[in-house]
């Protein structure tokens, strides 16, 4: 089933006020995470009317999914950026220290490399044959 038609109910405007709003919600306002969805989707549905100038339900809608859009953007902001962090920090998202990581790097670059060099060995053998 082709999703593209739900990018097109994005409302820019609405998208970064319903960001504001939801950062403010959750940093400053002693308020239960799980109704962050719902004051958004709210917030936007009133917001895509303002937005539009008429109440009419496209508005609403539109204006809905973008609020709840601007939950799960600022998640997975949120989240990319905690990723960051924690890589800069010497630890990744697994526990295992960047050094830990970068070895395995380092060493599996290295076996492609040496895999590399036999395949072109192969090769070589194989053009002295013909």
């Amino acid at each position: 089933m082709d999703f593209t038609f739900i990018s097109q109910m994005f409302i820019p405007i609405v998208l970064a006020a319903c960001l504001v709003i939801g950062y403010i919600v959750k940093h400053v306002l002693p308020t239960n995470n799980k109704w962050i969805p719902l004051i958004l989707a709210v917030s936007g549905a009133l917001l895509g009317c303002w937005s539009n100038a008429n109440i009419e339900l496209t508005s609403v809608v539109y204006g809905a999914v973008t609020g709840l859009a601007s939950t799960g953007m600022y998640e997975a902001f949120t989240q990319f950026i905690e990723s960051k962090n924690s890589y800069n920090s010497g630890d990744d998202s697994k526990g295992f220290p960047s050094e830990t990581a970068a070895a395995d790097i380092n060493n599996a670059t290295s076996a492609a490399a040496v895999e590399n060099e036999e395949a072109i060995d192969a090769e070589a053998g194989d053009s002295d044959v013909n």
